[in-house]
């Protein structure tokens, strides 16, 4: 099974914190204990890798449950549940939520002070005598993400956001602009030595299928041979591409080729390349 949801450590952390005193490190193990994550769950980590995913959530879980005054702090990094989270326990079957916790004041206090203010993601007033209080709690706070994990979502969204306009940037570029944007990208791998050196040949091959030849190292002592298609997103590389870049490269007598395209591979393709490599 998956890490559930942080919501889902709700119940487990604050019945295990009404006998004893938990840090979050030892909640992190009582909790996966009690919700029977398996060992490759506990190692599952979050996207940045400074901590497991089990623990992040429990950690999350402390910091809600503490602002809601479900879960009381005796002494520093360590917790136990409050009389109200024992309340809370007895008074909600099943499933611990985010709309739960909205019930008290202090969460609602809590949200309104750490959600913004203005633009898109501007909550409706949260006052203690709204009956809509819950629901605009659920609007501001994932069911399902930390707000790690909600960081995290959005970095990915806009890394792909991002790609996505260098994609369509780079299949506008004159062919000579195409050529040196290769270049620089093999340079930043560490081809070439430099970019000078990177691009000495690169672009005046022209011949047997091969569109230019770049470096490996400084010295020289090994080449890549490259294959560079600017093409549109509709233009997908087929099989039959990588088979005559192969047999270019075998006309060379070279053992390296990178295929670059701006557009994408066919499974076909991608099968092909595997073949030619395990050859």
């Amino acid at each position: 099974m998956a890490v559930p949801d942080f919501q889902s450590f709700f119940r487990p952390v604050l019945e295990l914190a009404c006998h004893q005193e938990f840090t979050a490190a030892e909640m992190t193990d009582a909790a996966s204990d009690r919700l029977n994550l398996s060992d490759s769950d506990r190692s599952e980590r979050t996207a940045q890798g400074t901590r497991t995913r089990a623990e992040d959530r429990v950690r999350w879980s402390f910091t809600y449950l503490l602002q809601a005054g479900f879960v009381d702090r005796p002494s520093r990094g360590r917790y136990r549940t409050s009389a109200a989270g024992k309340d809370l326990l007895a008074s909600t079957p099943g499933k611990i939520t985010i709309s739960d916790l909205s019930r008290s004041s202090r969460f609602r206090e809590f949200i309104s002070r750490t959600t913004p203010t203005s633009g898109p993601y501007k909550p409706a007033a949260l006052g203690a005598g709204d009956s809509t209080s819950a629901a605009n709690t659920n609007d501001v706070l994932s069911k399902s993400e930390t707000p790690l994990e909600r960081i995290e979502s959005a970095e990915a969204e806009l890394k792909k956001a991002v790609a996505s306009d260098l994609l369509d940037r780079t299949r506008m570029l004159d062919p000579t602009a195409f050529e040196q944007l290769i270049v620089d990208l093999l340079v930043k791998m560490g081809f070439g030595g430099s970019r000078t050196d990177a691009g000495a040949r690169i672009g005046k091959s022209g011949d047997g299928g091969v569109d230019g030849i770049i470096q490996e190292d400084a010295l020289g002592l090994d080449a890549v041979y490259i294959q560079a298609k600017r093409y549109d997103a509709s233009n997908v590389i087929e099989a039959e591409k990588i088979r005559a870049f192969a047999g270019a490269l075998l006309g060379q007598g070279a053992t390296k080729g990178v295929f670059v395209t701006t557009s994408r591979f066919t499974k076909g393709a991608l099968e092909e390349a595997k073949k030619v490599a395990s050859q």
